[in-house]
């Protein structure tokens, strides 16, 4: 294909974009209403202030929804490659979520995991393998910062949890081994994942690269995170038991309706 002026920006991005948006209408019908009923709950959501579970819960399906509502942009720019990734990012906080849902009590585990990571970047100031760079910051006690994040992570249980393990809590080890992985390749620039950039013909000869806005697995990615964030709503509603919108059951039927007449599309592995 030609090198456009702007890439994915300008004149031939935009028509891109038409033409995608077109395409797709009943697909960003549903994605559109997903993202209106996830704000519908917000606005009536009521959780406890001080029920710490509650406050992640709410804080993850934020976070989620924030993620979900790139993707849809995203997609009507035919920005396939970073859907996928961002796709990483929205499985990440379903599998919190779920786990959340599942045992509230791993909220703790979570957090242990973040002030660890706070440990060891200590350690490597410690070490010298980072530098310093506040003015003054070389005075730190470093070996006291480190004792009070290790008395944090006792006091939140001495447990940390890797994004397997809570997968496992909340069920959703499947998508650990399939979607995970797969979306991994995305985020990280893998170069398995690089290779939906080139163009080869029947002898594996290189015949150029592919570059722009397309809508190739479009359909798959874009129903996936709809899934995903459809389970967020679900989950988060688990913790603090506000109640589902009356308009979720109906977009529910809807999305389980387009899905069926689209087999094949629920599906990350392509």
């Amino acid at each position: 294909m030609p090198l456009l002026e702007h890439g994915f920006l300008g004149a031939e991005g935009d028509q891109t974009r038409q033409q995608i948006l077109h395409k797709y209408a009943e697909l960003f019908a549903l994605l559109n209403d997903l993202n209106d009923v996830c704000h519908e709950y917000l606005r009536t959501a009521k959780y406890h202030q001080e029920e710490g579970a509650e406050v992640f819960a709410i804080s993850y399906f934020m976070r989620g929804l924030m993620t979900f509502q790139s993707l849809i942009i995203l997609s009507e720019h035919g920005c396939i490659e970073d859907v996928r990734a961002l796709c990483r990012t929205l499985l990440q906080a379903c599998f919190r979520l779920a786990a959340i849902a599942t045992d509230p009590i791993v909220i703790n585990r979570i957090l242990a995991s973040a002030v660890d990571l706070d440990r060891q970047r200590l350690k490597f100031f410690k070490s010298g393998e980072l530098k310093m760079m506040p003015p003054g910051a070389s005075n730190v006690d470093l070996d006291a910062k480190i004792a009070e994040k290790d008395a944090e992570i006792q006091k939140l249980g001495g447990s940390m949890a890797n994004d397997r393990e809570l997968a496992t809590i909340g069920g959703r080890l499947r998508d650990y081994y399939t979607g995970y992985f797969v979306l991994s390749d995305a985020a990280h620039t893998s170069p398995t994942d690089l290779r939906s950039l080139l163009k080869h013909d029947q002898n594996r000869s290189l015949l150029g690269f592919m570059y722009g806005p397309h809508d190739k697995d479009l359909m798959t990615y874009a129903v996936y995170a709809m899934s995903l964030q459809a389970d967020n709503l679900v989950n988060v509603d688990k913790v603090i038991k506000s109640g589902l919108p009356a308009s979720f059951s109906d977009l529910q039927t809807r999305s389980i309706r387009f899905r069926s007449d689209m087999p094949g599309v629920f599906n990350p592995q392509g």
